[in-house]
């Protein structure tokens, strides 16, 4: 049950409610999840890493003709200083990513809403079984330094993430007889992000440390 007013202020009782503004409802919801993955990590020399996953969704949220997606992810890097000698920088490394992954609708957005009311029902939401989850993919590009022996570090990341088949409640024609539309995979989305973090090493100490760390990033 929900109320919109106190009888009597700062008391959150039930009982101390305006029975005026006293909403009733009730719901039960059932939610099947099943994954199965599987990740490989490969280390060469020390020198190259390369890692690598997949993976099997499926969820009782989509509509029943997409319950199942399938998704991965592949890394690897590169100890430049390891095969090249480089005066001045202790550690420098490159790395890659590219990655796909899904997001899940609320419970309610494949199933037809109807509401009931003082002269029957009316239709809200017209139901979607072929809803299926929205797709972002993602891949990020960067570099570490360290130099100074190790007092100092310099990051920088650069990551393109783009998202399709959003999920968004589409208005439709008067005809449908459905007021407040259909969730439908129609949304799409990118973004790209530029991020540089230089950390310094000032006091180092067996007693005391102190580093000093400067981030910025743009989106």
């Amino acid at each position: 049950d929900t109320a919109g007013e106190f009888l009597v202020p700062g008391v959150p009782e039930m009982s101390g409610v305006d029975r005026g503004t006293l909403l009733p409802h009730s719901g039960d919801t059932l939610i099947r999840n099943v994954n199965f993955f599987a990740l490989s990590t490969f280390d060469i020399k020390d020198r190259y890493v390369l890692d690598g996953l997949v993976r099997r969704d499926g969820s009782s949220l989509f509509g029943p003709e997409n319950r199942w997606a399938t998704y991965y992810r592949v890394s690897g890097a590169w100890r430049v200083t390891e095969d090249v000698d480089l005066p001045g920088i202790d550690e420098w490394r490159l790395r890659a990513s590219y990655g796909t992954s899904g997001l899940r609708p609320a419970y309610d957005y494949q199933y037809e809403k109807l509401e009931v009311t003082s002269g029957g029902f009316a239709r809200r939401i017209l139901g979607n079984p072929f809803l299926k989850p929205a797709r972002a993919s993602e891949v990020e590009l960067g570099t570490n330094l360290e130099f100074g022996s190790g007092r100092y570090t310099l990051e920088y990341s650069y990551a393109r993430k783009e998202t399709k088949d959003q999920m968004i409640l589409v208005p439709l024609p008067a005809l449908a007889a459905f007021d407040s539309g259909q969730w439908q995979n129609v949304g799409a989305l990118e973004s790209k992000t530029h991020e540089l973090t230089f950390a310094s090493r000032l006091i180092n100490t067996p007693s005391t440390s102190l580093t000093l760390n400067i981030v910025g990033d743009r989106t």
